[in-house]
């Protein structure tokens, strides 16, 4: 998998080459703009968005499903999107969360939810919002 934007000694980086491996996927350019995107055949189910930051698009019927689960690791971010969740790539571990829970995004794309209507990743959602500076700032 090409790793357009990102270090190769990150751990996305890492994600990037164990994922060659991984049948059925390929690294795309995410929708989004920002970063690089995983496919599994035509359903985007991750975006590495920077070295360290990574959204899975596990869709709301899993998300639902798992949040005991995932809620009780700081690793996992919710509330950017509704079928998406962030997740930190500090460690090895974190890592190691991301592929595994990357199985229940394959999943839930062969399930029918790459069919289904998503809401975008974080970045998408973010990129064209008005930028908010504090009152008294001078634009330049």
């Amino acid at each position: 998998m090409r790793a357009s934007g990102i270090a190769l000694g990150s751990q996305a980086g890492r994600v990037l080459t164990l994922l060659r491996e991984w049948p059925g996927l390929e690294a795309t350019a995410p929708y989004c703009t920002c970063g690089v995107g995983v496919a599994a055949g035509t359903c985007q189910i991750l975006h590495l968005h920077a070295d360290d930051d990574a959204e899975l698009r596990l869709t709301r019927p899993a998300i639902c499903r798992m949040y005991p689960a995932l809620a009780g690791t700081e690793r996992v971010v919710f509330g950017r999107s509704e079928d998406w969740v962030g997740i930190r790539l500090d460690t090895e571990h974190d890592t190691d969360l991301l592929l595994t829970l990357l199985s229940v995004a394959i999943k839930a794309c062969d399930r029918g939810g790459c069919h289904q209507a998503v809401t975008p990743c974080s970045a998408a959602l973010y990129r064209d919002a008005p930028v908010r500076l504090p009152a008294g700032t001078a634009l330049a």
